[in-house]
């Protein structure tokens, strides 16, 4: 009997990208890369404009352009079957931190829990809604293991921000209100996280140190503050196609990250210049 491969959409939010720096300085040692780990809010599974699977058409987003990730694509691997921890924002950050599943982390939903006070037939378990400073996270081994390590953009895990569980540099205990009060011309802080991010690396490629870099980015939330040049080519290419209402800032986010994929492989390459 031939077994028949299924593809399936990704949950709501999905790590979409993992760059390990092709070239590492020459001071580093080869089992330590310099690591930047990107992650997108809401992202779907066929979201981008390269596909997720090279075979299935209907894996890439006729309205999407993102060339920078298509190039990255080319140059790495694709977890086509690839699914999120979790359904929802908090229980899958939780996750990517700990390594373990969103039951093991007791912390499954989103929202408040229900209690016996809401009469439901059956009550599902209590959800802990912040990150356990007993749990070791990925942060806190690579600082461990010698790393310089940061984390920008959106945290969502309470437990007192990313300073809190590794991170040296951090952006703060940020949840999704921070994405309103940004505008153009930096729309839900895209540009002001890119320009963090190159500083950081900056400082460690100078000192010589590895580092792991987590940009968790703040689009899709508060799409209305997208750039007006995104949005005045997305309302044209919306006569045809109808995107959604979180398109416009997600499409300024990928255009970031292409500029900071280049800034990272070129500052860990031995021949960069700084």
């Amino acid at each position: 009997m031939t077994r028949q491969r299924r593809y399936r959409p990704c949950l709501s939010i999905l790590p979409i990208l993992t760059c390990i720096a092709p070239a590492i300085c020459p001071t580093h040692a080869a089992d330590r890369p310099n690591i930047v780990f990107m992650l997108s809010d809401d992202q779907s599974w066929n979201g981008l404009s390269v596909p997720m699977h090279p075979d299935l058409e209907a894996s890439r987003s006729p309205i999407n352009q993102t060339p920078w990730l298509a190039k990255l694509a080319t140059q790495g691997m694709r977890f086509s079957a690839a699914y999120a921890p979790a359904p929802v924002c908090s229980p899958t950050r939780c996750s990517l931190q700990t390594g373990k599943t969103p039951a093991r982390n007791h912390w499954t939903k989103a929202g408040p829990s229900m209690t016996a006070a809401d009469n439901y037939p059956l009550l599902p378990p209590v959800s802990i809604r912040r990150i356990p400073f007993t749990e070791i996270t990925v942060g806190e081994a690579l600082r461990t293991a010698g790393y310089a390590t940061a984390h920008f953009g959106k945290w969502h895990l309470a437990g007192g921000g990313p300073e809190q569980h590794g991170y040296g540099v951090s952006d703060g205990n940020l949840g999704n209100e921070h994405a309103y009060k940004f505008t153009d011309p930096n729309p839900v802080d895209i540009f002001g996280m890119a320009e963090r991010a190159n500083e950081f690396m900056k400082q460690n490629v100078e000192a010589e140190r590895p580092f792991f870099m987590q940009l968790s980015w703040h689009a899709l939330h508060a799409p209305e503050n997208a750039l007006a040049a995104t949005r005045a080519k997305y309302q044209e290419i919306g006569d045809r196609h109808r995107p959604s209402a979180g398109l416009h800032c997600r499409k300024t986010s990928i255009r970031v990250w292409g500029v900071s994929c280049r800034r990272s492989t070129s500052l860990a390459s031995p021949k960069a210049r700084l």
